[in-house]
């Protein structure tokens, strides 16, 4: 399940998003199986948000090295399919980040 960050992006039974006005996306969250979630982080969010006061090419080579970004190389992103957005490079961070 696709959820919005920022706002809530509701999903109708099919998983089609309910139409929603989200002002500052910052990306989505997937949910898979119940135990595992994944932050898709809209690159350009990540680079002046995310990383703000630290080069962002460095953060990510770190978040990279630790395991903690899902990637498809040679990118540091993944492509994905997203409602509202269509098709985008986002950078995928796992929740185990959190943990650590």
């Amino acid at each position: 399940m696709l959820v919005g960050l920022r706002s809530k992006t509701s999903l109708d039974c099919r998983g089609d998003p309910i139409c929603e006005k989200v002002i500052n996306r910052a990306g989505f969250r997937v949910d898979q199986d119940g135990e595992t979630t994944t932050y898709l982080v809209l690159t350009e969010v990540f680079r002046h948000e995310v990383c703000y006061g630290f080069d962002y090419r460095t953060v990510l080579k770190a978040l990279d090295a630790h395991g903690f970004l899902e990637t498809q190389p040679p990118h540091l992103t993944k492509k994905c399919r997203l409602p509202e957005v269509g098709n985008i490079r986002v950078y995928a961070v796992k929740s185990s980040i959190l943990d650590a």
